[in-house]
């Protein structure tokens, strides 16, 4: 079965709702909040996950498609595994809407780190890079990559709905190992706001999906990792040195 083939149906039903996620990022005030701005926060989280991480999960979707071909309601058995996966990556932006409320509490109780929260962000954006290096992380991109794999350990078939949700539950998880990291990266930028908010996330957006659906997307993922880490050690630098 060719890739246009098995994409074609789950494609229709995801590529709106990714666009519609894009064009509210773009165009919205605030197009930068994230979980733990205090503006919107799981919302915008939500808009933010449906548009940077709906569609490189094509090829899951793909695969619950096939499964579903002779079911009754194929596209409702994609529309959970689509809903599944949101679920979990939300409640991963509740975990991250905390944390990011605590750390803004701590750098606020640091007069120092208040007045340089470039070195914050660059502790974040190295701590990134040195994930790229994880075997966490390349483990969790392995399975991100071959998403027949969760067909054979959770489709069972009697029980299609609540197979569907924990195949594509499983697969956000191993997607979330895979992408927290950078799905960091782009809370901490959009949370700063400023003009360079919007322009990161594209980037973050376009590699975590080059990194899981290219055939040489591996081949990104240390190189990415390095100039994380040199980028990261520059923001946190240049206060201490200067």
């Amino acid at each position: 079965m060719t890739a246009p083939t098995r994409f074609r149906t789950p494609a229709v039903a995801v590529l709106p709702p990714a666009t519609a996620a894009w064009v509210l990022v773009v165009a919205a005030p605030h197009a930068g909040t994230v979980p733990g701005t205090g503006h919107g926060q799981l919302t915008g989280w939500v808009v933010m996950v449906v548009a940077m991480m709906l569609a490189p999960a094509l090829p899951m979707l793909g695969v619950l498609r096939a499964l579903a071909a002779r079911r009754r309601v194929p596209g409702l058995l994609v529309a959970v595994g689509a809903a599944a996966f949101v679920a979990v990556w939300t409640a991963v932006g509740a975990l991250l809407s905390a944390s990011a409320a605590a750390v803004r509490a701590g750098v606020a109780a640091v007069p120092w780190l208040a007045a340089h929260p470039e070195v914050v962000a660059g502790t974040v954006v190295a701590a990134a890079g040195a994930y790229q290096f994880a075997p966490w992380k390349n483990a969790c991109l392995t399975a991100c990559r071959s998403p027949r794999g969760f067909a054979a350990r959770y489709w069972h078939g009697p029980t299609p709905l609540t197979d569907a949700a924990t195949l594509a539950g499983a697969y956000a998880l191993s997607c979330v190992g895979c992408c927290i990291a950078l799905m960091g990266v782009a809370v901490a930028v959009g949370g700063a706001g400023g003009s360079i908010a919007l322009p990161v996330m594209v980037v973050l957006a376009v590699v975590m999906a080059a990194e899981r659906l290219l055939p040489g997307g591996r081949r990104l993922v240390r190189p990415l990792g390095a100039a994380l880490l040199g980028a990261g050690v520059l923001l946190v630098a240049g206060p201490l040195v200067g």
